[in-house]
């Protein structure tokens, strides 16, 4: 893991520098240079993390190749046929998601280099590893994000319509035109979040019990496929109250005491896209406490709003004056990160698909890596029940 630790120490690094650096143009070159590396370091990798057994068969129109949505079926497809490898095809589409990361940070964030830590460390490796489909859909919502503040609903609509096809999941974006730019009353989200942080910690399953009701009174074919994904929940699983319920909740309380301002239409105006922001975590903190135990659910819907911790800490550190609380703010910002990337590496499937290797050097074949991805599928049980690699 070591060259993983090698980038994410860097990209610290730069965080740093962008917090307390004074020359912009340093900066600017070292999150250019930043933006470079992990083209290259992603871009190049061979088959790491775990989709790619689905991926590189139907990139390729091998049997046991999946379908997917029509937008990604074609843009996979055009590559194809142009005579470029899975392999090239990989390199082009981190290229271009770098590129739209290197704008929306440098649009929405106070310090683009810090995001770029936090971004890499909560999902952003996974995103760019595994969840092809859902990066482009996420990450064309967040372009999105500006023409919510210019009132302009046709590019966002447009935008988003294409993030669809890339994964159906972006369609829960169409709505948030009209909901994320609103400064909500304290006397909503307070109650909310409380409430909220009530029913996960005692875990009563209220939510599977509706969805076993809902199946039983939906057409076959639905409730077919609601029981099929409940019976992937162990009998026993119990909500953990462990780093990662706690990593919300700090979150929350830094976000709630630093940057919410109830009724300040001069906030709104001045700092638009950290309310939207604001408000896009909101949103994830509620999923995750009303729906964990359905982890399926809070996973596929909570990760499309994730975005938020990329951005929010870099609005409350600007926020601070005094240099010793925004280093300790920053240091708490970066021991979520740091709890992020060892969740992930601790975990023993990721330990044997996530060994980083090299196009560019020797690096099994695919035919090899299907031996390591039933090793590490043994590891599953470990997994708290959740799916693999979105632990979000």
């Amino acid at each position: 893991m070591i060259p993983y630790i090698e980038v994410f120490g860097f990209l610290f690094f730069g965080a740093l520098v962008d917090v307390f650096g004074k020359n912009e143009r340093k900066k600017h070159m070292l999150f250019t240079f930043s933006i470079i590396l992990l083209m290259g370091f992603l871009g190049l990798r061979a088959f790491i993390g775990w989709d790619w057994w689905a991926y590189y068969p139907s990139y390729n129109n091998l049997p046991g190749g999946f379908k997917y949505e029509l937008g990604y079926e074609l843009w996979s497809s055009f590559i194809y046929k142009i005579g470029l490898s899975y392999h090239h095809f990989t390199f082009l589409n981190t290229i271009i998601d770098m590129g739209i990361i290197a704008y929306i940070l440098k649009k929405y964030s106070k310090y683009p280099l810090l995001s770029l830590f936090l971004f890499l460390a909560i999902q952003g490796l996974s995103f760019e590893v595994d969840l092809l489909r859902n990066a482009k859909s996420v990450l064309l919502f967040l372009i999105s994000i500006q023409f919510i503040n210019k009132k302009q609903p046709l590019p966002f609509f447009i935008l988003n319509i294409i993030g669809a096809s890339f994964h159906i999941s972006s369609l829960i974006y169409l709505p948030m035109y009209f909901i994320l730019n609103r400064n909500y009353s304290k006397k909503f989200i307070l109650p909310l979040i409380i409430l909220g942080n009530i029913y996960y910690l005692a875990d009563t399953k209220i939510f599977i019990k509706i969805l076993e009701y809902t199946a039983s009174i939906v057409p076959v074919a639905i409730g077919s496929r609601i029981i099929s994904y409940l019976s992937i929940i162990p009998e026993s699983y119990k909500l953990p109250i462990g780093t990662l319920y706690f990593e919300r909740l700090i979150t929350f309380i830094f976000v709630f005491i630093f940057l919410y301002k109830e009724n300040n239409q001069k906030h709104i105006e001045k700092n638009s896209y950290e309310l939207i922001m604001e408000n896009s975590f909101y949103i994830f903190y509620i999923i995750f406490l009303f729906t964990s135990e359905f982890f399926i659910a809070s996973t596929r819907i909570g990760i499309l709003f994730i975005y938020a911790n990329w951005f929010l800490w870099t609005y409350i550190i600007a926020d601070i004056e005094n240099k010793k609380l925004k280093l300790a703010v920053l240091l708490i910002a970066s021991l979520i990160a740091g709890n992020r990337i060892y969740n992930h590496f601790s975990f023993e499937g990721n330990k044997i698909l996530y060994r980083y290797e090299n196009i560019i050097s020797n690096h099994k074949s695919y035919e090899e890596k299907l031996i390591d991805l039933g090793r590490a599928g043994k590891f599953r049980n470990k997994a708290d029940g959740k799916e693999l690699l979105i632990l979000y």
